[in-house]
């Protein structure tokens, strides 16, 4: 009996090496396709974006890497939903990305704006699990806040009271306050960004006359 567990360690010790060769080769594979991809993977996540051919080259390049990386899933969507694809294409991936990275508010918040047009309840849901994941990501909270704003009649009130929360970041960080305007654009930014700055009044006012001259500015430029 002692000889046959010696022999089992023994072969089990053989293909140890084998095994984290294989998982070697498929981190390998993965690192070149993001390689491939760069710098779309973060003009992604900073909101920058890139010229369409761009996102078509970076999405062909992620779409080489490991299919159990939801991480590199999330961003291949993300790189075909910029490049124009239909959501018949996008969503497969992104479903598997959230299935193996289901901590990704990004993937969340995508899956949020896809299903807007078609299903604005799941919609809501999705975006409610971004938030809660990511309550105030410098590079995620413009996207939420706005998306938000588009849901506002279905989001769950606990996903309305996180929004509300995050939003003052558009105002407090001179470099998001572009963000503000597209927010007040959707049916319920107005009441997002003033029970926002409920507490804050003085903020309010200060913030709606920056958005009057914003206004004014650009018809004086016209």
């Amino acid at each position: 009996m002692k000889g046959a567990w010696q022999w089992c360690l023994r072969i089990g010790l053989l293909f140890l090496p084998l095994g984290l060769g294989a998982v070697a080769v498929l981190h390998l594979i993965d690192g070149i396709a993001l390689d491939a991809a760069f710098p779309v993977p973060v003009y992604i996540q900073m909101d920058s974006p890139v010229p369409r051919a761009v996102y078509e080259r970076a999405a062909k390049a992620l779409e080489r890497g490991e299919a159990r990386d939801g991480e590199r899933a999330v961003f291949e969507a993300e790189a075909l939903e910029n490049a124009g694809e239909p959501r018949s294409r996008v969503m497969p991936i992104l479903r598997e990305g959230l299935e193996y990275s289901p901590a990704s508010a990004r993937g969340w918040a995508l899956l949020s704006e896809l299903l807007m047009p078609v299903d604005r309840r799941q919609a809501a849901n999705a975006l409610s699990i971004s938030l809660t994941l990511a309550p105030s990501d410098y590079y995620l909270v413009d996207r939420q806040v706005r998306d938000a704003g588009e849901l506002w009649d279905v989001l769950p009130a606990d996903a309305r009271q996180v929004a509300i929360n995050a939003a003052p970041i558009l105002w407090t960080l001179p470099e998001l306050r572009e963000q503000i305007r597209p927010v007040l654009r959707t049916p319920g930014g107005a009441e997002l960004m003033s029970k926002a700055f409920r507490f804050a009044p003085e903020q309010l006012r200060e913030l709606n006359r920056w958005v009057v001259q914003q206004r004014l500015d650009e018809e004086t430029s016209k």
